[in-house]
């Protein structure tokens, strides 16, 4: 760029100079002309002085020769003076020239590079533009990474609240069911064994007939009795059926449990599959 500059500048000061040289040529050649007019005015007059001294003597001869002599030097000098400067000019001439084809060239490789420079501008901007919208992608797949972690971490609490729950309450209410069934059962059966015993001493009262009165009064107690151990059979079994039902209900909710359990899990490795993937492809 700075050589540029220079050769610029030598440019404008060899055309200033050349400018400068083509008027005083201009100078000179007016001089030059001037001076032939005046050694053809002094020729003439030799001329005719030569004429009229062959038909009688004149003292004007010497000083024409003279003047033509000075005529002639003069012309003589002006005409060396502008022969060296039709040489200066032609040599300024052809510096010029030069200096101009230099300029040309230096132009033309400044505007190679100009356009290269443009050209890999324009490559740097569209590198940062996909540069820039890489980012805004690994942002936005950050930011979906980041909810996942979220829900993770969610799914993860529920799993473990559940878990911490369910062995407490979902799997321990059939246990409890179970054993209030079973201690329902042993007491109907009891019931049960009881009314056999209490029938068959009954049968046994009327069978004897010895004594009328304690036949009676045996025989009341006997049924009042076994009413109400029928009725508590009764109450049993009704409480037995009631229990089976809760135990049937419980296990079923027990089952749904599970299911919501294991879909979960199922949610939490997929949703960790996934995490994992996408960090790995960030």
């Amino acid at each position: 760029m700075f050589q540029q500059s220079d050769n610029t500048a030598e440019l404008a000061v060899l055309q200033t100079s050349l400018a400068e040289r083509d008027a005083m040529m201009a100078s000179l050649q007016v001089e030059l002309r001037e001076a032939r007019d005046q050694s053809q005015k002094v020729q003439e007059t030799l001329a005719q002085v030569q004429q009229s001294q062959e038909s009688e003597p004149s003292t004007e001869l010497p000083e024409l020769l003279e003047k033509l002599k000075e005529a002639e030097d003069s012309h003589g000098t002006l005409q060396a003076e502008c022969d060296q400067y039709r040489t200066v000019l032609a040599e300024t001439e052809g510096m010029l020239k030069c200096l101009q084809k230099s300029v040309e060239e230096e132009e033309l490789v400044w505007k190679s590079k100009i356009a290269d420079s443009e050209d890999q501008l324009k490559k740097a901007l569209e590198q940062v533009h996909t540069l820039k919208e890489t980012a805004e992608s690994l942002k936005a797949e950050n930011q979906s990474i980041e909810q996942l972690k979220e829900q993770l971490m969610l799914l993860e609490a529920q799993l473990e609240k559940q878990s911490e729950t369910a062995p407490k309450e979902e799997e321990m209410a059939p246990l409890k069911v179970r054993s209030q069934l079973n201690q329902t059962t042993e007491e109907f059966e009891q019931a049960q064994k009881t009314v056999a015993e209490l029938q068959a001493q009954l049968d046994l009262l009327k069978e004897a007939g010895d004594s009328p009165q304690a036949d009676t009064e045996d025989v009341a107690q006997l049924k009042e009795r076994l009413q109400k151990e029928r009725k508590l059979v009764k109450d049993l079994g009704q409480a037995a059926t009631k229990l089976q039902q809760l135990l049937k209900s419980t296990q079923e909710q027990l089952a749904k449990e599970r299911n919501k359990h294991r879909t979960l899990q199922d949610h939490s490795d997929e949703t960790k599959s996934t995490v994992l993937k996408e960090g790995t492809s960030v």
